[in-house]
């Protein structure tokens, strides 16, 4: 009898610190984080600076993934549900595309066009205006894009203003600095051209004085004829460098590249390290050109 009492006890004092354990863990995990939603990681990148610790930001696309060709899953959508705010790029295919399918299953979901303000390059994409949808590749579309992102978050938890201003404009002076670093790294080289199967660098060469050569013609790949046109466009214009995107069958440019006698330089424009790859782009033109003119 006093066996089976003292094992009872112990079976008791175990339920009790087991108990305890449970409660003291749901007391100390922290609450979840609401959720903001961006289509690309570079956008990941940005928000991240402004919304700080107060959200968690999540990417509908992975860095391999192509945004014009891209359908969101039943997973992405999903995520959009639990979302306070979805920020799109501003017109990106697969944005355009889904935006119906975007508003269908999450009819309280706010949409913010993080293009808004920005003056968009006509005439590199296929479509009634050929919109550049790449806005992100330059810098100075990045700090119209944060502010948009900024005047959204502060609606959505107004209490915290303060702290997404401090986190903002630490943000923006960053870009401001970087914008200055690049126009002084690039000023030599004004007028240079580069390569690139396709057109995803407008907006830099228009902020750097700098001519894109883009393989393909409107997004597409292009006729013989076509092609012809370009070879003789590179010929003349003597890039200084050709680029190979990643996520991109890249061995026939590598290999026209070693054909036309033009250093290569792998870029990745939608990693989340928005500013390493920013950089990238802008060390591999100036040392191309550095090389070109010894």
């Amino acid at each position: 009898m006093k066996r089976r009492t003292l094992l009872y006890l112990t079976i008791a004092v175990v339920l009790a610190v087991c108990v305890a354990a449970v409660f003291a863990a749901c007391r100390d995990r922290a609450p979840e984080k609401p959720v903001l939603a961006v289509s690309i990681e570079p956008q990941r990148y940005l928000l991240e600076r402004i919304a700080g610790n107060k959200f968690d930001v999540v990417s509908l696309l992975s860095a391999n993934a192509d945004p014009e060709l891209y359908d969101p899953s039943v997973s992405n959508l999903l995520l959009l549900q639990k979302s306070r705010i979805y920020f799109r790029v501003g017109t990106i295919g697969f944005e355009q595309a889904s935006l119906a399918k975007i508003s269908e299953n999450c009819p309280d979901l706010k949409i913010v066009d993080t293009s808004a303000g920005i003056k968009r390059a006509e005439g590199t994409h296929g479509g009634p205006h050929g919109y550049d949808p790449h806005i992100w590749t330059s810098v100075r579309n990045a700090r119209v894009m944060a502010r948009n992102m900024y005047d959204a978050v502060v609606v959505a938890d107004p209490k915290n203003k303060c702290y997404y201003h401090r986190q903002w404009r630490t943000l923006d002076r960053d870009l401001a600095s970087l914008d200055t670093t690049l126009s002084a790294l690039l000023k030599p080289y004004r007028g240079s051209s580069f390569v690139i199967k396709h057109p995803s660098l407008t907006y830099f060469a228009r902020d750097y004085g700098l001519e894109q050569i883009p393989l393909e013609i409107n997004g597409k790949e292009p006729s013989p004829r076509d092609m012809k046109m370009r070879m003789d466009l590179i010929k003349k214009s003597g890039p200084v460098t050709f680029f190979l995107e990643s996520g991109h069958a890249a061995a026939p440019q590598r290999s026209l590249a070693s054909e036309l006698g033009i250093p290569t330089a792998e870029i990745s424009l939608l990693q989340y390290d928005w500013k390493q790859n920013i950089l990238s782009v802008a060390d591999a033109i100036a040392a191309g050109a550095a090389a070109k003119a010894q």
